[in-house]
């Protein structure tokens, strides 16, 4: 009897482990957190790139040639007061 018992505890652990392993990982593959992909649609992307009203971007050049590197940084910075949109 108890044999019996322990071999079916054991069976029912086993499966509730698994279970809980395949939940828990496709939880993990639904999870959206921030500015993923997934939470937003082309549309969305494509009106907020054409709405930016003003921005800033530093680029770092490193030219390498036969005897000497050279270092250049880019500073760029838009200011635009108008929307733009897109008509199809």
């Amino acid at each position: 009897m108890k044999s019996k018992f322990l071999k079916i505890f054991v069976i029912v652990i086993i499966i509730l482990c698994v279970f809980i392993f395949f939940s828990l990982k496709s939880n993990y593959k639904k999870i959206n957190i921030g500015n993923n992909v997934s939470n937003k649609t082309l549309d969305e992307y494509e009106k907020y790139i054409l709405n930016i009203s003003s921005y800033s971007a530093t680029l770092e050049v490193e030219v390498k040639s036969n005897k000497n590197i050279n270092k250049y940084v880019i500073k760029q910075q838009v200011t635009r007061r108008r929307k733009y949109t897109r008509n199809y």
